[in-house]
This record gives structure tokens, sequence and C-alpha cells, in this order.
């Protein structure tokens, strides 16, 4: 059974692909989707500690709970793709089932098309 109203995506990116992340937000809400985080913080250079990276990813695991998505974003190329993948495609949208028994799909939204993302 689809969703009623508007479907809610949790579109993930590196700091790094800011500028291209804003510009596929606003895209996606051009086409009627909402779109969480509101923005794309992730902490900066120093403060990336351990700590930081768990809180941060234990804010992204309870947001996937309002969402019916997670997309990846990856407009550079490279293999630190396939390591994005399975800690945030794989790893979190399990531990997103462990705590709160929730299944999203999750895709990449691949602008580089070049053969290094891994099946």
């Amino acid at each position: 059974m689809p969703p009623k109203g508007k479907l809610t995506v949790y579109l993930h990116g590196r700091q790094a692909d800011v500028a291209t992340w804003r510009q596929t937000r606003d895209e996606l809400i051009r086409h009627g989707f909402d779109v969480h985080p509101q923005s794309l913080n992730q902490g900066t250079g120093q403060q990336k500690g351990l700590r930081l990276i768990q809180e941060l990813r234990r804010e992204r695991v309870a947001a996937y709970r309002d969402c019916d998505v997670l997309l990846i974003l990856r407009p550079q190329p490279g293999g630190w793709i396939n390591d994005e993948v399975k800690t945030v495609g794989f790893d979190e949208l399990r531990e997103l089932d462990a705590c709160y028994h929730k299944h999203i799909p999750c895709a990449v939204l691949d602008f580089i098309n070049d053969g290094t993302l891994q099946q």
C-alpha cells in the first residue's frame, strides 16, 4: 500500500558536496518530496572526533524513522562511495531496524556512473 501524502526523503551527502546536496534537495522539494535533514551539518574539521561521529550517526538513525527512503548522494568519483553505502546504507539501516523496527529502501543518486560502485 503506498504511503499517504508526500514522501519523505533522507538525503545523505558529504560536507564536501554541500553545494550539490543543496541543489538536489531543492530539486526534490520542487518535485513534491519532503527532504530531511534541513541542512547538511556533519561537524567541521578538527571537531570530528569519535564522540561527534557517533552522535551524528545516532541523529541520522533517529531521523530515518520519519522517512520513506534514504538517498545517498554521489556527485564525485571515487571508491569512497562503497564505504558510504556500507556504513550509511547498510549498517545504519540495520540499526534503524534493530532500534525502531522500521525498514526503508536505500538508493544511490549516482551522478558519475563510472562503474566504481560495487553491487
